[in-house]
Order: C-alpha cells, then structure tokens, then sequence
C-alpha cells in the first residue's frame, strides 16, 4: 500500500488531498478525490442524517464560507453545462407533517447558473447571481422524501465564485403552530382573532415569514365575510408591523386603529413595513382579511409578522440631546428613548430587543465639513454581538461586551453623510442587558451649507437660485438649478455656501432667499425645506411649504421676514356695537383703508385684530407723509370701551400710536393715529 500527497486545483482553490494506493489510483466521477477534514455532516451541524452526493463534482465540507458553526457544504468544481449535488432522505413522516429549515447561498452567473433545492425531483425553488445566506423553510408531508440541492450550470459563462453553499440543516418532526404573539414576534401584547359567517380565525403560520421563521395568517373565510386579529396599546407611541397579501384585487388586508381604516392592501403584494402614530391613551387595533361578493384569486389570504409597539414618552432626538437632526430606526425591531440609563441630560437612545442573527439601527444625516463627537455604551455577550457605528456604509468603530459610556470623535468631509449606530447579535447566546446606548450626539460644522428638497412632479421644469440680500440685487447668489434632471420627480440639493460667509449667520441684515421658477406648465409642487447649516447651527425657513406654480416665482426666506401688519386692541364689553376701520392719509379722502370690524360679534367683549399691510408698503413705514389712523365708531348705547393697542410692524420694527388709550363713547367715532 502506497500514500502519495499533492494538491488538487479546483477552479478557486488548490486543495491539499490524500490518495491511497491499492493497487490503483482511487477515482470518483473521473478525477482524484480530494480528503476534506469536516465531513458533510459536520459542515451541514446534522448527524442524524445520511447525506449523498454526486453529479459531475461532489460536495465537499468547508470552513471558509458559512453561516453556522464555522462550516458549511460547498458544491463540487464543475463545467458548464454540469451539475453538483447533494441529498439526503427522510426517515417516515407521520400524518403531522415535518418540516425542513436550512440556510443556502449563492455565488454564480445570474440567471443562469443556478443553486435549485427539490423535494422528491419536484422544484421547489432557486437562487442565482450573488445571493447572502437566507434561511429557508419547507413543510415536508407524511411519507419518505428525497430532499436535493442541485448546483447546475448551463452551456456557458461562470461569474464570482461559481459555486452554491448549504448551511444548518435542521429537521423538525411533530411541529406545533406557533402562537398568534409567537407568530408576530410580540407576546407582550395580547391577541384575539375572530370571523364572520363561516371560516377560521386567525393562526400562526411556520412556512411563510419575514422574520423569525413564522408569521401570523389570516383564517380561511367565505365570499362576504372576513377574519380579523385584534390587540390593544396604550399610547402615544408609533406601531411598526410587516404584512403582505396574496388576494383578489377585490379582497382587501385592512388595518384599523379604533374602528377607522387607516391602510389596505390587495393584489399580489409582498412584505412591506408599515409605521402609524399612536396617539395617547388606549387604543385598539385590527389586521382584518375581508372578502367581497365572489371570486378568490392567489393564496386568497393576509400575513402579519414582527409587530412592534414603540412608546414616545422621549423621542429620539430628545434621547440623543439633538432634535435638530432628523432621526429613524430600522431593523427586526426599533431604538427608542428612554430613562433608566444614560450619560447626559437623564435619558438615552437604547437599541430594541433583537433576537439571535438579527440588527437593529438608528440613523441620521449631516452635511460636513465638521466634526461628529457622541457618547455610547454596550453589554452584550463579548467578541460576537456589537454595537457599531457606521458612516456611508463604512464601519468606523464598534464596542462588544460590558462597555461603560464612552465617548467617540469622527471628522465629516464636506458634503452630506448618513450616519447608522447598528446592535448586531450573531446567532446564539445572549448576555448581560443584550443592548447598546446613545447619548449626547453633537454635530459640529466647520462649513457652511443650504438644504433645499423641492417637491415636484417633473424636476426638469425648475430654475433654483440661492442668494442673500434683495432679490433683485442680491448681495451674493447662486444658480444651483437649471431645468436638468428631465421627468424626474423631486429635488434634493446641498449647496456648498463657503464662497458666501461674509453673510452669514443669517440675519435681518444678512437674509437669505429661495428663488424657485417653474418654467413649464402641467406640473406642480411645493418648496418643502430650506436650511442653511453654519458652525453647527443650523437655520430654517419658517415659511415653507411654500407653493410652486406653473410660469410663476416662488420665495423662501431664512429668517423669515418679520410681518406686515396692524395690531388694534379694543376693550368694550359688547363688541357688536363696533365698527372699524384702518386707513392711511386724511380720513376723509385716504390714500388707503379697509373696513377691519363691521359690527359682528354680538354680546362678547374685546375685539384683538391683526391687519396684514403687505399690500400697501408703498405707504410704509408710518411718517408724516404716511399718517395711520384707526377709526372707530359705537353704533349704541349703554357700553362703553376704549382703544387699548395700536401699532404698526414694518420691516421689523414696530410703530406705536402715542394716543392710546383713547376712550370709545356711545354713539360717537374715536381715532387713533401712528405718524412715524
């Protein structure tokens, strides 16, 4: 007996093997076969089942690539126009049913070459091109079975690492449903389902999810009827879920908050997050599977999965010490503010309870340049569940074990940046609070910058310029738009304002404008933000939404210009007597004047009105030239009153008649004037 040592060359990789002479080379499928140290039942953590393999190549253990346990199965190296595979068969299902769970991934030429999973030579599915592992579940019936993942290429081409990998095969025998708070991941609420006519209620569902491995699905229901899942919250708060439907275009998945629709969803329609505000107290809430007079189409049946209710008693904003920033979470469940552990100001941001090999994240975005500082902690089970902070996608920092508070620092480049704080479990074990913190985020700008998102239908219509100063004769501008971006919807733009900050902060000095004209007509939209961003304040039109019509110029201003406008206060203790009027010049023949009050009012007292003037600035401000009078004249008797207020607002400053208090008798007219 001879032993020759070599390496095999696979198409990725040169394999070290072992051949044992006996009188001949050993040979399988017509080359040498390589000796690998994990077996097929060890990469695939099953030793329970007999696994197979064969086609042209043969799967073989690895510990390069997995997702569980430190190896997995990876298909043999095969040409085109050949397949890998491997199988195994079940023992005897029983009239319950089993059911199969395991993870597979794909690195291949997309649409192509394929990684298939069959149930007794029966396709079951498929994933191609570039695929992470995803866990998929299969209910296997009563009987024997031959189960078979199949890597198989067709004629020609190879992309990546043109091979398929199995991970974490798992075969479960007499399962029991799960649960309705199982199912949607929240058994702290309680659930209740009904139906009408006949049918089923709602029931837990293992074969169909988007987290967990199950999910709640509506009861089989009759033409005219439906079946509906209740539970309750207390708010306020903000409730996520996930839900799909596979129905008639007729037959609607409707959800309610206190009897009152607040979406539907019909057709053919895959996960999709949801996210409502709560508002305070108790409410109750209703996923409802409602069927019209006929037909059934799809699957004919509702999905709900990872329910979430998240109490607001501190937002995020609040809990981070920064409610100038835009927050939001993602992820098999939500960050939240609250109380019990912080670093500054008596609250922090705490990432949601995630169950094993899930994330959760919060984010934001800034515009640099500047620098990011924030404080964070961490206790988790150590070296496999993280917090970590990301920014564009980069990590830059992560913490893992019993981590107190401490404090980071990052420079941001010129330009806008998300920034993500991600809790990330791997797949077993949890420990300590199983949760990361954050506290005390400050963002602060070494630069300066405008935001300006315009909603529109059709972006390729807008001309947008920036400046500071009068419109006409700007003391700075820019044109930062010019009718580019086609039939596009919408305009989201971050102007560099270093070339202008001898203007800035803005101020009634120094005010900025907006200028947007819409040059086409047949599409409308409206100027939704405009800030400007200066050593980490950040300033922002008050004014906006403002319209955008078709053929006309639209205005934002940051500060906002301070109103144009007459304040007259009255005391009278019965304001129907009153008539008033507000005028300009003499007040007999005025340049200008507008009946303000004519008599209404009826028995209540007081009269507290604001005259806008925007339409005769030409008068303004108040002066010898420019006299402003208020008239008022008590049309009956038996009460009485007096001008209490009069004063005039004109480019922010504020002109006050020296008259007041003037007496109002019955049957008589009272003036009172404002000359500069």
């Amino acid at each position: 007996m001879k032993t020759i040592s070599f390496c095999w060359r696979s198409r990725n990789a040169l394999i070290p093997a072992l051949v044992t002479l006996l009188g001949s080379v050993i040979l399988l499928s017509g080359m040498i076969a390589p000796v690998f140290a994990v077996t097929l039942n060890e990469a695939l953590d099953n030793s329970s089942l007999t696994f197979s393999t064969g086609g042209s190549a043969t799967w073989f253990g690895q510990t390069s690539v997995y997702s569980y346990g430190g190896s997995a199965a990876q298909s043999g190296d095969i040409s085109d126009g050949q397949t890998s595979w491997l199988s195994f068969q079940t023992p005897y299902v029983g009239s319950s049913g089993n059911y199969l769970r395991f993870d597979w991934k794909v690195s291949s030429e997309e649409r192509f070459d394929m990684l298939t999973f069959y149930m007794d030579y029966v396709f079951m599915g498929s994933i191609n091109g570039e695929v992470g592992w995803q866990q998929e579940t299969c209910y296997i019936p009563a009987g024997y079975h031959t189960l078979e993942w199949s890597y198989e290429k067709d004629g020609s081409g190879s992309s990546g690492a043109d091979a398929g990998w199995v991970d974490h095969v798992q075969l479960f025998s007499g399962w029991a449903a799960p649960t309705i708070g199982e199912a949607v991941d929240n058994t702290a609420l309680t659930w209740s389902s009904f139906f009408s006519g006949y049918g089923e209620a709602w029931k837990g569902e293992p074969f169909i999810s988007m987290y967990g491995g199950d999910a709640a699905q509506s009861g089989s229901v009759r033409d005219s009827s439906y079946s509906y899942l209740d539970t309750g919250v207390t708010g306020p708060g903000t409730l996520y879920f996930y839900w799909k439907v596979s129905s008639e275009a007729d037959d609607y998945l409707i959800f309610y908050i206190d009897g009152v629709s607040q979406s539907s969803i019909s057709g053919t329609i895959d996960w999709q997050q949801k996210s409502f505000n709560v508002a305070s107290g108790y409410h109750t809430l209703r996923w409802s599977y409602k069927k019209d007079v006929g037909v059934s189409s799809g699957s004919d049946a509702g999905w709900l999965d990872q329910v979430e209710f998240v109490p607001t008693s501190v937002t995020l904003g609040e809990a981070v010490d920064n409610t100038g920033l835009t927050w939001s979470t993602f992820g098999s469940a939500h960050w939240f503010g609250q109380t019990s552990t912080s670093y500054y100001g008596g609250d922090a941001a705490q990432s949601g309870k995630v169950i094993d090999d899930a994330y959760t994240w919060i984010q934001t975005t800034v515009t640099g340049p500047g620098t990011l500082s924030f404080y964070w902690k961490v206790s988790s089970e150590a070296g496999y569940d993280y917090l970590e902070f990301y920014i564009d996608g980069a990590l830059q920092s992560e913490i893992s074990g019993e981590v107190n508070w401490q404090q980071k620092s990052f420079s941001l480049a010129s330009g806008s940046h998300l920034l993500v704080w991600s809790y990330s479990k791997d797949r077993s074990v949890s420990t300590g609070s199983d949760a990361g913190w954050l506290d005390r985020v400050q963002v602060t700008s070494t630069g300066a910058s405008a935001h300006i998102y315009i909603e529109h239908t059709y972006r390729g219509d807008l001309v947008v310029d920036i400046g500071v100063g009068n419109t006409a004769s700007p003391l700075w501008s820019s044109r930062v738009w010019n009718r580019q971006g086609g039939s596009a919807d919408n305009l989201d733009l971050t102007v560099d304002l270093s070339a202008a900050t001898a203007y800035l902060p803005p101020s009634n000095t120094y005010r900025w404008f907006l200028k947007v004209y819409d040059a086409a007509s047949g599409d409308q939209g409206k100027i939704t933000q405009f800030s400007i961003t200066y050593q980490g304040n950040t300033y922002t039109s008050t004014e906006v939404p403002v319209l955008v019509s078709d053929l006309k110029t639209s205005y934002a201003y940051i500060p906002s210009p301070a109103p144009i406008q007459a304040h007259v206060y009255i005391q009278h203790t019965y304001r129907g007597d009153l008539i008033v009027d507000i005028g300009v010049g003499s007040t007999s023949t005025p340049l200008w004047s507008k009946r303000v009050w004519s008599g209404t009012g009826g028995s209540a007292d007081n009269l507290d009105l604001y005259i806008d003037l925007s339409s005769v600035v030409k008068y303004l401000p108040p002066s010898a030239t420019y006299a402003w009078w208020v008239k008022v004249y008590d049309k009956a008797a038996g009460d009485t009153g007096k001008i209490v207020t009069f004063t005039i607002t004109y480019q922010g400053k504020t002109y006050t008649s020296p008259d007041v208090p003037v007496p109002i008798n019955d049957l008589k007219t009272s003036y009172a004037y404002i000359k500069g």
